[in-house]
């Protein structure tokens, strides 16, 4: 969907790539680069939710802010949640987690073909075919 920030040559999309590419410059040289006054410069930002120091803070912070955000979902996750989950869907999520667990720890993940070849055997099972 073309909205008025993604519309190629609107003043709002250069404003919005100049700030992102150029985050140093003021709102006033972001003006004359868009030809347009400094307080459009800056309603677009603020419209756009644009903050030059959140994003570089998230960037700067950003596995932390993922393994935060890992912890909320793990927690969040019940034992009824994982009861009413289908069994493929309990393999593929448990052939995940392994392969993530082993790539914390530094291990080899080339084994997850084995896995995978269960997955498909148990979803053969769950369609009633000989295995």
């Amino acid at each position: 969907m073309i909205t008025k920030a993604t519309r190629p040559g609107s003043k709002t999309a250069l404003i919005l790539k100049t700030k992102t590419e150029h985050p140093d410059l003021t709102t006033r040289q972001i003006g004359a680069i868009a030809d347009c006054t400094h307080v459009n410069v800056i309603t677009t930002l603020r419209r756009y939710g644009v903050n030059h120091t959140h994003l570089q803070d998230y960037k700067a912070n950003k596995a932390d802010i993922l393994a935060g955000l890992t912890h909320r979902i793990a927690l969040a996750v019940t034992d009824s949640d994982i009861k009413k989950a289908p069994m493929g869907s309990k393999v593929l999520a448990m052939a995940q987690l392994i392969d993530k667990e082993q790539l914390i720890r530094g291990l080899s993940t080339a084994n997850i073909g084995v896995v995978l070849q269960d997955v498909a055997a148990i979803r053969a099972l769950d369609r009633g075919e000989a295995i």
